[in-house]
């Protein structure tokens, strides 16, 4: 299983418009991390601001749904509303 980070970068490679939260999306999508690993690397490699930290519990818990939902879930441009 390759890491989050390398998944990442590589979403960022292959998208560089796309912000961080829709790359970290893409990373995670239906790979099965667990929450924890998605905290730690969302942390690390999304640009937060205050707006962000006050909503991070909501959106480290849609990261872990989508982590480990089947890959059709739901389409990457719902992720946040």
């Amino acid at each position: 299983m390759r890491s989050i980070e390398r998944n990442f970068e590589e979403e960022q490679r292959r998208d560089p418009n796309a912000s961080d939260y829709l790359s970290l999306y893409r990373a995670v999508k239906g790979k099965g991390w667990s929450e924890s690993m998605i905290r730690r690397w969302f942390r690390k490699l999304v640009d937060t601001t205050l707006k962000t930290l006050n909503r991070l519990k909501e959106y480290l818990g849609r990261f872990w749904e989508y982590s480990n939902a089947s890959l059709g879930f739901q389409n990457a441009f719902t992720v946040f509303p």
